[in-house]
């Protein structure tokens, strides 16, 4: 007995315990489960009863508050379309009157044309016949009735409305006042309801060929009439669900519309067919007055078999249209819908109910089974703790958690492999960190340089590989300053690599020898105690910013210089304007042979040059825009270089491209421009040579490094062989006055880089002492052909210098504020044979002008200054002439040869354009032009 006791073991314990656990939970669980689905059976079936109530009524809610939203939206626009409605019909008369006045005012006499505009306007109607036109003239008296046009020819100036308005005068007031325009006055009921005051909305516009206004008036009760029985059709479309609709009655209960019983309209239908109809009438009216509406319950006829069910809807109510919307759902579907869903979950409880008894049973044989393995799988367990103990003092070997069946187990397996596992981890993780490190190195834009506390590289990003020219195995190991070789520009001297507080740009030599202006930070990298570990440098190119930047600082030189150009030319325009004047007409009065005439010819020849300087200085003028044609780029590179080089001892190699594309430019700033780029070449080689000018097509890319935009380009290069340029000046060659040359005028190549900047091109130089200069020009291309050039004996006709007497008795108005100018115009002017008046500024040319017209002796041509300080300058009082008298001759005189005005005047409404200064040939040319026209 006492060895049987003492046989008992843990795993024959366990045994007996599991089987007894296994029964008594099997029954314990299957009873409490099924309990459990009964009762939530119960539960869901209440829960789906009530949201599908919900479900439901939240349907019919939603579309009926649609609807209510939908007829408020449209009740919002009623007057807005009831205008525009009107305006649109109006409009059209007046069109149809407009167009019979101007195909018949030449053929029929005023009479015949206005009956003619009644009888077509009589018969038209809009508005379900409702709606025509009337028409009055400005007097009151009423031109045509359709309606009653026994009243037609009465005078309807005191009619007055049913709140004592003056409808007429009401009406002719806005037409003189706006020319059109929208009333609103009361009148009688067009039904013949006494007890109303209906409104109603005209809307009149100016008929000015006969003084007429034309209208049409609409009530505002029809209108809103036409857009309920709108609504009602709609609503009657609408469906939802599987059978829901929305219905619409009174809040008498009266039908208003069914889409598929129309006999029923007008009728009671709640009243008379329905269980408690009044009540059910009651209740709806009650909920609909309600803000928002609300939920009513009563009893209807089901179409499917006609046997009353209850049934639950929504109502909502318009107050002041009397309606009711609504719409609803039967609540027999609802319970059907439950009753077919409780017989359902019953039947799957059930099935369920058996699987969970027989699962159990599986369950319970599973456990007798388990429990018999567990005792073999606890002695092998045991025995692999037993192993790895014998061996833990010779080998690393890990415990094979796989072996182990329980949790238990495992954790003490845990306990032994995790400082290996661990170990795994942390190796993981720091190679993880290496990559992440490494590709965030090489993704860097900028570049990077890391070096040893020996200064000796170590390691470089593929920004700087680029930058400096070396790849990567190339540098490691050699010294910092051997691969990072920076110098400044100014001094020449290479500065402290850690040191990055001066403020000078340094340059960087790559390995080629390309220099790049570049911005650098520099950090020593400590460890945690303060010791250096070496250095970290970080660059980026900013060569392209830094161009950037000069091109900027060249343009407000530029503006500035254009601020102070511009009014000393404008000034000295006007003093020009006097000079050549006097001189082209004391020509025209001397006899030909006159000994006075060559003294005259060189005065004017002088005179011309300096026109030629204002025109230099005009080319800085802010503001202005060239006046653009287009041009075929070879034609015009040949004709400026050959006009530049005559009677220098340089000859020009040409190589231009066949297929050059045309260009859009001025013509003659364009020539300008490459005249003072060739004259500058030809100073550069004082001992004579040749001058190289090429061309060609350009599309250039993204990252050329110069400033252009991605479109096409003709690039021009012009190569001297002279003295070259020194690259300290070189900075400087395009500011203002600056010259190298004793007797330059500092002028000429900061022309040629506004010229070029104000056509969007860009001008660039490369040169070397000794070698010569390069200059290239970057003009942007045309699509557009050439014209065809004039042939010179054409233009030779055209331009003959010929003076011949004006028109006799014409008159003239001069406007010019600058009292020298108006002078010699008059006397210019006077000798052609016009008279002239002279005025100093736009208001005094307005007054001139209303008065030329007054006396009926107009002018035949109106000279006027562009500007005028301090006064009403060309371009704005050509805008009140205009209004004045549409036919006006106007011709724009200013010495801004590039303002918009002058580039565009006829947008502007000039007729032609003269620029200052001009003589005696050029004013008769221009007005034998206009007055031509």
């Amino acid at each position: 007995m006492l060895k049987t006791k003492s046989n008992k073991s843990i795993i024959r314990i366990f045994l007996y315990s599991m089987i007894f656990v296994s029964l008594v939970s099997t029954a314990i669980i299957g009873y409490l489960w099924i309990s459990h689905e009964f009762r939530r059976f119960e539960e869901d079936s209440e829960k789906m009863k009530t949201e599908y109530i919900e479900s439901q009524k939240l349907l019919v809610k939603n579309e009926v508050q649609r609807v209510v939203d939908y007829i408020g939206y449209m009740r919002s626009r009623t007057d807005q379309r009831l205008k525009e409605l009107l305006k649109e019909r109006v409009y059209e008369a007046h069109s149809i009157a407009a167009t019979i006045y101007e195909k018949y005012r030449d053929q029929k006499s005023e009479r015949e044309i206005k009956r003619l505009i009644k009888d077509t306007l009589r018969h038209i109607r809009f508005n379900k016949g409702r709606g025509y036109f009337f028409i009055y003239n400005l007097n009151g008296v009423l031109e045509l009735y359709p309606v009653k046009s026994n009243i037609e020819g009465e005078n309807h100036w005191n009619l007055q409305d049913r709140q004592g308005e003056y409808v007429v005068r009401n009406e002719v007031a806005m037409v003189k006042q706006q020319g059109e325009g929208f009333l609103e006055y009361s009148w009688k009921d067009s039904k013949g309801n006494t007890g109303m005051v209906p409104s109603k909305v005209s809307f009149v516009k100016y008929f000015k060929p006969f003084n007429w206004y034309i209208g049409s008036k609409e009530y505002r009760e029809d209108f809103i009439t036409d857009l309920q029985d709108e609504l009602l059709k709609r609503i009657g479309k609408i469906r939802f669900g599987t059978q829901g609709y929305i219905f619409v009655v009174d809040f008498d209960g009266a039908t208003l519309w069914n889409e598929e019983r129309p006999e029923l309209v007008g009728k009671k239908v709640w009243a008379t067919d329905t269980p408690g109809g009044a009540e059910t009438i009651r209740q709806a009216r009650e909920a609909a007055q309600k803000p928002g509406g609300g939920f009513i319950r009563y009893t209807w006829f089901k179409r499917k078999n006609n046997v009353p069910i209850e049934k639950t809807s929504f109502v909502q109510g318009i107050k002041d249209w009397q309606w009711i919307i609504g719409a609803g759902v039967y609540l027999d579907e609802i319970d059907q819908v439950i009753a077919e869903k409780r017989v359902e979950l019953q039947k799957q409880v059930k099935r369920q109910a058996i699987k969970i008894i027989v699962l159990f049973l599986v369950i319970f044989i599973v456990v007798i089974f388990i429990t018999l393995l567990f005792s073999v799988k606890l002695r092998k367990a045991m025995g692999v703790f037993l192993s790895f103990f014998r061996k833990a003092v010779i080998s690393h070997e890990q415990i094979d958690k796989d072996k182990l069946f329980t949790e238990e187990f495992k954790e003490l397996a845990d306990s032994a492999n995790r400082m290996l596992e661990e170990r795994q981890k942390t190796e993981n993780s720091l190679r993880e960190s290496e990559e992440r490190l490494a590709f965030t190195f090489r993704s860097i834009a900028e570049g990077v340089i890391a070096a040893d506390t020996g200064q000796k590289v170590v390691l470089i990003n593929q920004s700087a590989e680029k930058l400096m020219g070396w790849r990567q195995e190339e540098v490691l190991g050699k010294p910092l300053e051997e691969v990072f070789q920076i110098t400044y520009e100014d001094t020449k001297e290479t500065p402290d690599l850690l040191n990055t507080e001066a403020d000078i740009t340094p340059l960087l030599i790559s390995r080629d020898g390309t220099r790049r202006s570049i911005s650098y930070s520099a950090a020593v990298i400590r460890d945690t105690e303060g010791n250096s570990m070496g250095s970290v440098i970080l660059f980026q190119d900013i060569t392209e910013k830094k161009q950037m930047e000069e091109e900027l600082q060249k343009a407000h030189k530029l503006e500035a210089l254009g601020l102070l150009a511009g009014g000393i030319a404008h000034d000295f325009n006007n003093l020009l304007t006097g000079i050549l004047g006097n001189i082209s007409l004391a020509r025209a009065l001397i006899n030909p042979g006159d000994k006075m005439e060559s003294i005259l010819v060189q005065a004017e020849n002088a005179s011309n040059k300096a026109k030629g300087l204002t025109q230099q200085l005009l080319t800085f003028a802010r503001g202005g825009a060239p006046i653009k044609k287009i041009h075929a780029t070879s034609d015009l590179i040949r004709e400026a270089v050959s006009f530049a080089l005559r009677g220098a001892n340089v000859n020009c190699q040409f190589s231009l491209a066949e297929n050059l594309w045309p260009v859009e430019v001025d013509k003659g700033q364009l020539n300008q421009a490459f005249s003072n780029l060739i004259i500058n070449a030809v100073q550069a080689m004082p001992g004579g040579g040749t001058i190289d000018v090429s061309a060609c097509n350009l599309v250039p890319g993204k990252n050329t490094g110069l400033p252009l935009a991605e479109r096409k380009y003709v690039k021009i290069v012009i190569k001297d062989h002279g003295t070259g340029i020194p690259a300290e000046l070189l900075k400087k060659i395009f500011d203002p006055y600056f010259s190298t040359k004793p007797k330059g005028s500092g002028l000429g190549l900061t022309s040629a880089y506004s010229i070029i900047i104000k056509h969007e091109g860009y001008i660039h130089v490369d040169s070397q002492p000794g070698k010569g200069s390069v200059f290239t020009v970057y003009i942007p291309a045309s699509l557009a052909e050439p014209q065809k050039p004039v042939s010179r004996k054409d233009q030779n006709h055209k331009e003959q210098d010929t003076i011949k007497d004006g028109d006799r008795g014409r008159r003239i108005l001069v406007m010019d504020d600058d009292r020298f100018v108006g002078e010699v115009a008059m006397k210019m002017l006077t000798h052609l044979g016009y008279q002239v008046e002279v005025a100093v500024d736009g208001s005094q040319t307005i007054e001139l002008y209303k008065k030329s017209l007054e006396m009926n002796r107009p002018y035949g041509a109106v000279i006027m200054d562009l500007t005028i300080p301090g006064g009403m300058g060309g371009a704005q009082a050509i805008k009140k002439l205009l209004e004045i008298d549409p036919q006006v001759k106007a011709i724009v005189s200013s010495g801004y040869s590039n303002d918009p005005v002058m580039a565009d005047f006829r947008h502007y409404g000039f007729r032609g354009f003269i620029k200052k200064p001009y003589m005696l040939k050029e004013l008769q040319k221009i007005l034998d032009q206009v007055l031509e026209e």
